[in-house]
């Protein structure tokens, strides 16, 4: 990356960094990181929050929005004279916009990985979202992000100033690996760790979160700073947004339901595929597949299903002869129970006629 394209990410993704002001039960302060990732929602490092106190959690880079928005008696006619002298509609920045939690912090179901998210209630529509990778774990060959750069954004104090700054650090990708510390993928970066980094963002320079900023990876109670800084990769993140159904939209678009959908496959002794049932509940939306090469079989699965919906409102939708979907219309938490129930009696009922669950044969062969 050149300045230029480091300076474009930059002003691209400073609006979507929030820091966190922290304090322990004994009165001692701290500072992390955030980064938007839509709808509100935000990414954080687990031990920046966890048995905190979350004394505040600020943007503060500004936004820049239609001026009549921030002041509207601005005449209509002056707005115009100014876009015709500077050639675009005139702006105004909303500066240090401190927000509120309405849900969490939560933490990833392994308490091994790092990563908290939260959700905050009145975030302006036009604030940036990071878009997170598609590198999961199983599908990073190491060569090819070795020396790629990324730019780390996160709040490191600075002695004698104010009030926290966000800090901007060009950095190259040494390697990929794997720690005793977590559990899943972990990029070592060539930027020197500080505290106040944790829980901030790496941006990689194809303009994607690489990960979240979690530690300064050293021994023998050395300095942060003589460490290796890493970050811990995208699939984590999506795991903790999808167990506590917090995943924005716009990060699900490439996925087609993929987070958030538990799936059981049933095979015959030879271990061909023969049945499958799946449930989606992501919080918003309700769905349990039946799906069967055998016409006795999807209809095992579908009737099971039902009944045990005891006649609740569903919408059915025929996907191909041998896959049926039942989107559930009843409210969240209802819907979420019963999409669950719905699937796991299809589950048992196909189990029920001999056929093995994949796990079972594969554990067997």
């Amino acid at each position: 990356m050149d300045t230029l394209e480091r300076q474009t990410l930059l002003q691209k993704y400073a609006p979507a960094m929030a820091y966190i002001a922290v304090k322990d039960d004994a009165g001692n302060c701290g500072i992390g990181s955030a980064f938007h990732v839509g709808e509100g929602v935000f990414v954080t490092a687990r031990h920046v929050v966890e048995n905190y106190f979350i004394e505040e959690v600020v943007l503060s880079e500004h936004l820049r929005v239609p001026i009549q928005e921030v002041v509207p008696e601005y005449p209509q006619e002056a707005i115009d004279e100014l876009a015709e002298l500077i050639g675009s509609p005139p702006t105004w920045p909303l500066l240090h916009e401190s927000l509120s939690l309405t849900d969490g912090p939560y933490f990833h179901n392994d308490e091994k990985a790092d990563i908290a998210v939260f959700r905050v209630g009145k975030i302006h529509p036009n604030r940036p979202f990071v878009p997170l990778g598609s590198h999961l774990d199983d599908w990073i060959i190491r060569n090819e992000w070795r020396l790629s750069e990324a730019l780390i954004l996160g709040y490191p104090p600075i002695p004698f100033t104010t009030a926290p700054e966000l800090i901007s650090a060009r950095a190259e990708i040494n390697t990929v690996t794997w720690t005793r510390a977590q559990s899943h993928a972990t990029f070592i970066l060539s930027a020197i760790p500080r505290g106040g980094f944790s829980g901030g963002l790496a941006i990689h320079e194809f303009d994607f979160a690489l990960g979240v900023i979690t530690q300064s990876l050293i021994q023998g109670g050395q300095p942060a700073e003589l460490g290796f800084l890493s970050v811990l990769s995208v699939e984590p993140i999506y795991e903790c947004l999808a167990q506590n159904k917090l995943l924005p939209d716009c990060q699900k678009e490439r996925w087609e339901d993929f987070w958030n959908t538990e799936r059981a496959d049933f095979v015959a002794e030879g271990g061909l595929l023969v049945a499958s049932v799946h449930f989606h509940d992501d919080g918003k939306k309700f769905y349990f597949d039946v799906m069967a090469r055998e016409p006795q079989f999807l209809k095992i699965g579908v009737d099971a299903g039902l009944v045990s919906m005891k006649g609740a409102a569903y919408e059915e939708e025929k996907l191909r002869d041998d896959w049926i979907r039942f989107h559930i219309k009843l409210p969240g938490k209802q819907a979420s129970i019963l999409v669950e129930t719905a699937a796991k009696a299809a589950q048992e009922a196909i189990a029920q006629t001999g056929l093995k669950s994949i796990q079972a044969f594969q554990n067997k062969n």
